[in-house]
């Protein structure tokens, strides 16, 4: 009897807790909570998967349904302006010569229109058509004087004009739907209507009126990706307008007799960064930001630099890299003063480095630019110093080796000018230890390699430079100098540097006694090392009483 009791009471609870679980079922399914009722429907079998929604079904086969329903409807209308485009190109020798581009005008507004009309239909694809009817419209006016022979409009301006309406109409289209995919294909079409010009001020104008407009666009709206397009959409139609502009069938060559066209690129690379320097929205270094900011600053450099090479502008070639330089300079100073940004920073101080190069390079040719691109090292390493840069320390330090290596290889001889490496060395090391607090890169490795350099090849030029007899000199007053520097600044690298430069001193002086026939010589560097390495002893004694002192 108590048996039967029990089975009742654990039936009971069961019914209660099933009640209890429909109850919460009813309950998540009412707020939507998908992983229940997921769970539930697995549970209850395949009448409750029948009743799943198409937006479910989308979640479990997300690559198919997005293929089916709109990849396969894109590929479509492209597919569908592309041959409407074929008919308009057909002959059309006995029909009126209006009709095509009419034809085409008429065909473009029901583009426009379907979003309208069938609002319902794909509307996630109203801005795939309305795309198709712009470009479908930019063709037809494209073809009235430009893809025909015979053309039905014979003045080019008129034509123009034409098109340039088109992109009017495009773009502010564009900025009524709030569509970047429009934007992108409307800017596009603005580029390849400026670049249909003749006349090349008309496409310089066009670009920088397209650019300023893009910047705009990009501030507003925070169209990363648009200002991409437009940044390289800039230079390229600069470019193909410096190339004889072959779109228009002319002949592959430079073109020259513009040069004004030089001070357009400048007006580009500082509109697009304007994009980040008047209205800034966001802190920090996003990827984008920093993507566009080195493409504008690769394009203006390759730009300038067709430009000035392959152009008539050769002999501007210094002054337009150096301006560019500063240019590069001034922006990458106001990223770390407003903003402490180090990666802008970096991109555009090296970008302004390379600029300086490129001009001490062409005014001085090698291998006499080498020991100006050596002083420049001091010049990079001293703003490196200000913007707290890590990056630009340890790239100069590379590029400073490199230069010496090439200068090692290249250069005809040597002369005083050659110390230039030593010294530049020495000021970079002292340079890195004066400012080692406020730097987050470890620099003790470095000014080790600074000087070291500076142990080596100070001596190494006075050894190709001096007489015979001098050398050996020359290298004692070098040990003096370290000394006096080591007292100056108390450190002791300086006294290491003087010891081992005394000790090549010794070594090369032995080496001349013994081989040498210039007996004047011979007398002069043994006097001379004998009274400098006497007064250092003398010297060295006075240092360890004094200390001996200290620590009484």
């Amino acid at each position: 009897m108590e048996t039967k009791t029990r089975e009742n009471d654990v039936k009971l609870i069961s019914e209660r807790l099933e009640e209890l679980e429909q109850r919460l079922y009813k309950i998540e399914r009412q707020l939507s909570i998908q992983n229940y009722t997921d769970r539930r429907e697995e549970e209850e079998g395949s009448p409750a998967r029948q009743g799943r929604t198409i937006e479910s079904i989308e979640k479990d086969d997300v690559l198919e349904y997005r293929i089916g329903q709109f990849w396969f409807a894109k590929i479509g209308i492209l597919a569908f302006v592309v041959g409407i485009m074929f008919i308009l190109t057909l002959p059309h020798e006995n029909l009126p010569r209006f009709l095509p581009a009419a034809t085409g005008i008429v065909l473009s507004f029901c583009f426009l229109l379907i979003p309208k009309l069938f609002k319902s239909l794909l509307p996630q694809l109203s801005g795939y058509i309305i795309g198709g009817g712009l470009v479908l419209l930019f063709f037809t006016a494209l073809r009235i004087h430009f893809l025909e022979k015979d053309p039905l409009i014979e003045n080019a301006g008129i034509a123009l004009i034409l098109l340039n309406v088109v992109f009017v109409t495009s773009i502010l289209t564009a900025l009524k739907r709030e569509s970047v995919y429009l934007a992108g294909l409307s800017i596009t079409l603005g580029y390849l209507t400026a670049i249909l010009g003749e006349n090349p001020y008309y496409i310089f104008i066009w670009i920088t009126i397209i650019a300023a407009f893009s910047v705009y666009i990009k501030i507003k709206n925070k169209w990363e990706t648009f200002l991409t397009l437009s940044i390289f959409l800039a230079y390229l139609t600069h470019f193909i307008w410096f190339i004889n502009n072959p779109l228009l069938g002319h002949e592959l060559m430079f073109v020259t007799g513009t040069q004004a066209n030089i001070i357009f690129p400048f007006i580009y690379f500082i509109i697009f960064s304007s994009a980040y320097t008047v209205k800034r929205y966001e802190e920090g270094e996003p990827f984008t930001k920093i993507f566009n900011t080195s493409l504008n600053s690769i394009f203006f450099y390759l730009l300038l630099l067709g430009l000035t090479i392959g152009g008539d502008n050769s002999g501007l070639f210094s002054i337009t890299f150096t301006a560019a330089s500063i240019l590069f300079l001034s922006f990458s100073a106001f990223f770390w003063l407003k903003e402490r940004s180090k990666l802008l920073t970096f991109i555009l101080a090296m970008t302004g480095y390379l600029a300086l190069s490129t001009a001490i390079v062409y005014e001085f040719r090698i291998p006499n630019a080498f020991i100006w691109l050596c002083w420049q090292s001091l010049i990079v390493i001293s703003t490196a110093v200000w913007f707290k840069s890590k990056f630009i320390i340890t790239a100069n330090f590379f590029i400073y080796i490199i230069i010496l290596l090439f200068y090692l290889l290249l250069a005809n001889g040597f002369s005083y000018v050659s110390l230039s490496f030593g010294a530049i060395a020495l000021t970079s090391a002292r340079i890195l230890k004066w400012k080692q607090d406020t730097l987050e890169l470890k620099t003790e490795q470095m000014r080790n390699a600074y000087l070291i350099i500076t142990l080596l090849f100070i001596p190494f030029v006075l050894y190709n430079i001096m007489p015979e007899g001098f050398a050996a000199l020359s290298w004692v007053g070098v040990a003096v100098l370290y000394y006096i520097f080591s007292l100056m600044l108390e450190s002791r690298k300086y006294r290491w540097m003087a010891v081992l430069t005394l000790l090549m001193s010794i070594i090369y002086i032995s080496i001349l006694g013994l081989t040498s026939s210039e007996l004047i010589y011979k007398i002069m560097s043994f006097l001379v090392l004998g009274s400098v390495l006497i007064a250092i002893s003398v010297l060295y004694g006075r240092m360890k009483n004094k200390q001996a002192v200290k620590n009484e």
